[in-house]
């Protein structure tokens, strides 16, 4: 098995349907396809068309978290290489043997990051990867090596995969976003690079409901998520047993609210938001207080050792 293609889909049906058909239209023989569904019981086989999960490997979480259901989802499939793609993206026919070829060729290429674009175009997509390219090529290709990534679409070689450690399921049941950041600074930290190959794109329709709808929630909800998940970020890659510093509190403060939009806000704004960083940072501080000898080492951290030993039933 050459390719293995994870699915997480929660809220969402036809656009999950396209991407099944787009999984099967694909000019690579032989894809695995793993759909992780995080959904109401039954909830997929009577929404999506009949017959579509056909020869799929179908299974089920008992409550939605996006990083249970990448690592569950990597732990049943058998590729050597695996792609984590989101249930609104839609590739190209070609677009997985194109990946897999860069993967062969390039063995220094274990991680590789398509262009993901949206409705505003490719070149849109590029632009702003500007700022996040590192100065590494490779010689006659069209790769760059970039700081960091998203999750929405992303190839893996199965055992580099194993050794980032995976991601974090208990981040993400405290903050319901931001999974993808706390992973790849744990790849900087084990000089695990990311690349990306800048004429291999994949449209993510930005327009589709559901998933974890940062999208559509409303502004102090969306921001209440972001602070968690800095606030446990912080918590988990300081060193200090989970305790924050003078430096990791100044962190926090300028990624809430200490920027030139604090210029812009009314006072009643700029108290609600100092409000809900202290209400975070002590919330954030009990909740991790069980869970502290997990992240005694970060560089060391792996969430997906309980799968290697007790692997999830298929």
């Amino acid at each position: 098995m050459v390719l293995s293609t994870i699915i997480p889909t929660y809220r969402r049906n036809q656009s999950l349907a396209k991407l099944l058909l787009a999984i099967r239209a694909q000019t690579l023989p032989d894809i695995e396809i793993v759909v992780v569904d995080q959904n109401a019981p039954g909830y997929l086989r009577q929404a999506l068309p009949a017959g579509l999960l056909d020869g799929a490997l179908h299974v089920c979480l008992e409550k939605p978290n996006a990083s249970t259901a990448r690592n569950h989802g990597f732990a049943l499939s058998h590729g050597k290489y695996v792609l984590f793609i989101d249930d609104d993206c839609a590739p190209e026919p070609d677009f997985c043997e194109r990946a897999v070829e860069v993967l062969q060729r390039y063995p220094e290429v274990k991680c590789l990051w398509p262009v993901v674009y949206s409705t505003a175009g490719k070149e849109d997509a590029i632009s702003r990867l500007q700022r996040g390219f590192m100065p590494e090529t490779i010689p006659g290709s069209t790769l760059r090596r970039r700081i960091d990534a998203r999750t929405d679409c992303n190839f893996f070689e199965r055992d580099y995969f194993y050794r980032t450690g995976g991601f974090d399921e208990l981040l993400f049941e405290y903050a319901r976003t931001a999974e993808d950041q706390e992973f790849y600074l744990r790849m900087r930290l084990r000089s695990m690079p990311v690349w990306v190959d800048t004429e291999l794109f994949v449209f993510h329709d930005e327009g589709v409901s559901g998933g974890c709808d940062l999208r559509t929630e409303s502004y102090w909800n969306t921001r209440a998520k972001c602070v968690k998940a800095w606030a446990f970020r912080y918590r988990i890659h300081g060193g200090n047993h989970g305790k924050l510093s003078i430096r990791d509190l100044y962190g926090l403060v300028r990624s809430s609210f200490l920027n030139s939009g604090l210029l812009r806000q009314q006072p009643h704004t700029t108290m609600r938001e100092i409000a809900l960083l202290w209400r975070i940072i002590n919330d954030s501080r009990v909740f991790l207080k069980p869970y502290l000898d997990t992240y005694v080492n970060i560089r060391h951290v792996n969430h997906l050792r309980a799968y290697r030993n007790n692997p999830p039933p298929g």
